[in-house]
């Protein structure tokens, strides 16, 4: 029996505290994994979006991944401090994530 096409639910966080907005994805075939995809919104405001800035995904050990586009930014203090705020935002996406669908 052939298997149909791979169910993906994707939605979209804008987390105005720290200028971030993240594409989320998932599968709908059990896997525990949640993908994302973020930009800063300083970025955001040329001729078009790029939300490979910053990808990555998170399992279920709470291990998250994260692979950065070949891209150059001045690091502020302030930059770095909101990295470490999107990083427990994601953490507590994925729990949130968890909640709702096991």
């Amino acid at each position: 029996m052939e298997n149909g096409p791979l169910k993906i639910n994707e939605y979209v966080r804008h987390y105005k505290s720290i200028s971030f907005i993240v594409h989320y994805s998932c599968s709908n075939e059990g896997s525990k994994k949640l993908f994302f995809a973020a930009q800063p919104t300083e970025t955001c405001y040329g001729l078009a979006y790029d939300y490979d800035f910053l990808h990555g995904q998170i399992d279920e050990q709470m291990h998250l991944q994260i692979g950065i586009k070949q891209f150059q930014i001045t690091m502020t203090e302030d930059f770095h401090q909101r990295l470490g705020i999107l990083y427990k935002n994601i953490r507590n996406e994925y729990v949130e994530f968890n909640n709702k669908r096991f």
